[in-house]
């Protein structure tokens, strides 16, 4: 008897049910699915057992305990000793690296292809994806940007990602088609633009996840977000001749190994980028936050990210975040702040831009601003462009007398951050 415990979305769901079946085949014995977990999610993202869209096989685990070996993934590398473990054995992991159910992947193929036939407005997208060389690009956001816990851990993909491996795609597939699968696809519209031909697979076509994995495995090439879904998309893409592109980095986090969750055939791309990571320390009163943001929102470049950093009160800030409908906007809880510097120090730990710009909520942008510092400052430096208050027109980086105030506060941030701090601005009528 081998017994799995499912947890997670349906893309951790069919790592699980493939290395059980796997090493089910493997040994000659039953597969047994232990489904409680589905029943006490209290407190996470709430998911559903989804195998059951595939014509999958299995036995249901019904006892309250196991009294048998427990086999717990250790890690996230590949284990060679999974397939000497010994029946009756209850297994608890993710195993998500294909060599845990390699030997049976043409099986794979058939078991996880989608029990409904496609709806109407999937069979015509389908249609098209077989006509062209088509190129399945799944960006998730969802649940990966609800909760900031959640957005740390694993972050998102950043435009660039798509940009450059929509570049790498054309470079061997020059007619190529793009078809866009997203959870969110409102923020596909305004913020996606790539210059190549692009289908946004939306509504009726992408009601139903079974619709999208068949339609995004049916495409010719693959670029994958860091979700397990599109992995497996890409996994059971049978064309011949396919191309994969993946994010380097699967966590932003950086606290998982991944070595073995990328095949080696697949490309791997930098993926966490953002052009302009701007941090913004929240005050007492968030009245002026809000103008602040809203400041930096009127930009007109939108490759950016907004991190409010401070010791406001989580429902309060929520409800701010709420009001701004902008996903590029985060809030980053710093209960223990004593100083806007250690607000400014906690926001430089969880961005992703290439050039940081340190703003006081008390500054409002008008248009126009951020593209003038940027096209000022050097194109190879990483340069912090600190906004405070010395004075009325006071933009400050790095000056030859700086304000004593400021001194400690430069002189840590380059112990931190081991780098140079260039540029300095004494008013935006001098760009």
């Amino acid at each position: 008897m081998i017994v799995a415990q499912i947890v997670g979305g349906l893309g951790n769901q069919m790592f699980q049910y493939a290395a059980a079946y796997c090493l089910a085949k493997h040994l000659g014995e039953e597969l047994y699915l232990d489904l409680g977990w589905f029943r006490n999610t209290q407190g996470t993202t709430q998911r559903s057992f989804m195998l059951d869209i595939f014509p999958v096989t299995y036995n249901e685990y019904r006892q309250k305990k196991w009294h048998g070996k427990i086999y717990r993934e250790k890690g996230m590398p590949f284990n060679p000793h999974f397939f000497a473990l010994k029946p009756p054995v209850y297994l608890c992991g993710y195993f998500q690296s294909g060599r845990y159910f390699a030997p049976v992947y043409n099986e794979l193929t058939s078991l996880f292809h989608p029990r409904l036939p496609l709806a109407t407005a999937a069979q015509e997208i389908l249609q098209q994806i077989q006509a062209t060389p088509s190129v399945a690009v799944h960006i998730r956001r969802g649940d990966y940007t609800a909760r900031s816990d959640t957005y740390d851990y694993h972050g998102i993909c950043g435009l660039d990602y798509y940009r450059n491996a929509a570049q790498k795609i054309v470079e061997v597939e020059r007619a190529a088609q793009f078809y866009i699968f997203s959870d969110d696809p409102a923020w596909v519209k305004d913020n996606l633009h790539l210059s190549v031909p692009c289908h946004l697979v939306s509504g009726q076509a992408s009601a139903r996840p079974g619709d999208d994995l068949l339609l995004m495995k049916a495409c010719r090439h693959n670029i994958i977000a860091n979700s397990s879904f599109s992995w497996w998309a890409a996994y059971l893409n049978t064309n011949p001749g396919k191309r994969v592109v993946a994010p380097a980095r699967w966590f932003f986090s950086k606290t998982q190994d991944t070595r073995d969750l990328i095949p080696p055939d697949w490309e791997k791309l930098a993926n966490y980028s953002c052009k302009v990571s701007v941090i913004i320390p929240t005050p007492p009163c968030l009245f002026s936050l809000k103008e602040a943001v809203n400041g930096v929102l009127r930009q007109t470049m939108r490759d950016m990210e907004v991190l409010m950093c401070g010791a406001a009160k989580t429902e309060e800030a929520q409800e701010l975040l709420a009001s701004l409908h902008d996903p590029r906007v985060r809030w980053i809880a710093c209960p223990n702040v004593l100083s806007n510097a250690d607000a400014y120090m906690q926001g430089i730990c969880k961005a992703q831009g290439e050039w940081i710009v340190l703003l006081d909520s008390q500054e409002k942008w008008e248009k126009g601003v951020l593209e003038r510092l940027l096209s000022a400052a050097s194109k190879d430096t990483l340069a912090l462009l600190h906004a405070s208050a010395l004075d009325k027109l006071g933009w400050f980086a790095c000056e030859k007398t700086p304000h004593a105030g400021t001194v400690s506060f430069l002189q840590h941030l380059l112990h931190v951050l081991k780098r140079r701090i260039y540029h300095a601005f004494r008013g935006i009528a001098a760009l």
